[in-house]
């Protein structure tokens, strides 16, 4: 029989979530590394694409799949539901915000998150603006594409709009008559497209494209063009400032002292089913927004799949099964008695789970001897930097946290352990405050181009996941593992024993208190069968 042991009560909690991963090909990089290194990413063209595959969650990010992360926030009027492909952005009548253009990544956003009496207000932080996004509208060639779904309405509704405030920007909306009108400060068009109302608000999924190459115009629903579009040309506004912060701690552009109103006069903002100011919300649901740097379409065209690397898209492998590799569990959920199993195993006497009695036995540790200094010289502070074995050589990977003014993680290598040289591709990460674990993961199935991982906090974003191949070239993953705040770091392991992925982190500290905010929504996650209820699994699936 073996002993009970009752904690105490730590202030801290751990917690322990465990989930399946359905592998995939890489496909996407971070703009900073090398472009060949990930193969299966969506093409360069890709300015931004949200999937809507997150789970619904109060506030969650929502994830931009390019390699730009011009990621959004679902608010209180939002919900996640089954889409067209995986989950959907889904709104409903009523008067407020689906989304928001999410602040940039940094700790000042996530500290100023509460006012002192509890009232969320770091939702409406400050922004850092779509730039490639905003270059492509300017120079008249791109493509704007979605899945939507459509009640009926009874007067114009708004599918989209975004901008520096409230200057003219860049707005899609549709009427009663099913006429569609899009409108580009930026490319200095406006056209307005006859559609078929009873086609458009039908219930039923529906496939729109929009297509300009700098002279034409073309719009595609369900894949066929539509021929009767006006086109009126408008006042090209200049690209506004991007606002790019210089202090990812500590620039909060004095928003703390601004209502609501006047931060968002003072951020760019991209709102779905509604004006940027707020206000009645369509009724529908929204999938896989895609804009893209070029003219995609010049013809008839079958309505594309999913693009989602989840789904297969861009060459992606899809669900390889993962099965247990390592020796069974010592410890299973089966508590009737019987021996321990330990076979040739070895165990490790840091607790007394096996002895039932034991005298005359003392625990102690070794002591360290001869430790040597390493010439190792962070540029600034090693925020528990993390060391992975690669190649023979010892990579130290070493963020400056989330307390980082400018969200880097630098890379040094060593030989020998002792002696350090940053490496020519250092800082491999970048605008990004990060506060998490990388790792090599031993899933013998794992593919090639995802053999090293980081799992991580990253300020006013939530719990991602990133891959690697080499350990030099990173790229996040398309949806986030969870929509948390950790109290520290965030860090994964592949378990051989059971086949799957065990993360730990240390409390959520995000939106947690004793009512949900606004009364809308449980405050608490859900788990089901080792992942997160209604989520994606987190890993390469997303």
């Amino acid at each position: 029989m073996t002993k009970n042991i009752s904690p105490s009560v730590s202030p801290f909690i751990i917690i322990v979530i465990t989930f399946n991963i359905f592998l995939t090909s890489s496909n996407c990089t971070n703009t900073r590394s090398n472009k060949n290194v990930f193969h299966t990413f969506p093409d360069k063209h890709t300015l931004a694409l949200w999937l809507f595959d997150e789970s619904d969650y109060n506030y969650s990010t929502l994830c931009d799949a390019s390699e730009n992360y011009y990621d959004l926030r679902l608010m209180a009027d939002g919900r996640m539901a089954t889409g067209k492909y995986g989950n959907s952005l889904t709104m409903s009548g009523s008067t407020g915000h689906v989304v928001s253009y999410a602040g940039f990544a940094g700790k000042v956003v996530n500290n100023h998150i509460r006012k002192p009496d509890g009232e969320i207000s770091g939702l409406w932080g400050p922004t850092e603006g779509p730039e490639q996004l905003l270059k492509a509208l300017a120079e008249g060639i791109w493509t704007f594409e979605f899945w939507l779904k459509l009640d009926k309405i009874s007067k114009t509704v708004t599918l989209l709009d975004m901008g520096q405030g409230y200057d003219p920007g860049f707005l899609l909306t549709l009427n009663d008559a099913g006429h569609l009108n899009i409108f580009s400060s930026y490319s200095g068009i406006s056209a307005q497209i006859k559609t078929d109302p009873d086609v458009v608000m039908d219930q039923h999924w529906h496939h729109y494209a929009f297509a300009h190459n700098g002279s034409a115009f073309r719009f595609y629903l369900d894949g066929s063009e539509h021929s009767e579009i006006q086109m009126t040309p408008v006042d090209q506004q200049p690209l506004p400032d991007i606002q790019k912060p210089e202090n990812r701690e500590h620039e909060d552009r004095n928003f703390e002292s601004m209502s609501f109103e006047e931060r968002r006069k003072n951020r760019f903002n991209l709102t779905i089913g509604h004006v940027r100011a707020g206000g009645e919300i369509i009724s529908g649901a929204i999938d896989e927004i895609r804009f893209s740097g070029i003219s995609r379409y010049n013809k008839n065209f079958d309505p594309p799949a999913s693009f989602s690397r989840k789904l297969g898209a861009y060459g992606a492998t899809v669900s390889i099964p993962i099965v247990p590799t390592g020796p069974s569990p010592l410890f299973s959920d089966d508590k009737s008695e019987k021996p321990l199993q330990f076979g040739l195993r070895k165990y490790v006497f840091i607790d007394d789970r096996i002895i039932e009695n034991a005298s005359g036995v003392e625990i102690r540790m070794n002591q360290p001897t001869d430790r040597q200094k390493t010439d190792f010289k962070p540029e600034k502070s090693a925020w528990r930097p993390t060391i992975v074995d690669i190649d023979d050589q010892v990579y130290l990977y070493v963020p400056e946290g989330y307390d980082s003014e400018e969200g880097r993680t630098f890379l040094y290598t060593s030989k020998d352990g002792l002696h350090f040289s940053e490496h020519k591709n250092s800082p491999v990460i970048k605008d990004l405050p990060l506060y998490g674990t990388f790792y090599e993961d031993k899933n013998p199935n794992i593919l090639p181009e995802e053999q090293y991982k980081l799992t991580s906090w990253i300020g006013n974003r939530g719990i991602h996941l990133f891959f690697s191949p080499d350990g030099i070239h990173w790229r996040r993953n398309e949806t986030l593992i969870l929509p948390l705040v950790s109290g520290g770091s965030a860090e994964s392991y592949y378990d051989d024993q059971r086949g799957c992925y065990s993360l730990f982190i240390r409390r959520d500290s995000s939106f947690r208190t004793s009512t949900c905010p606004g009364g809308v929504r449980q405050c608490h996650f859900l788990y089901s069968n080792g992942s997160p209820a209604g989520a994606s699994p987190g890993g390469s699936a997303g």
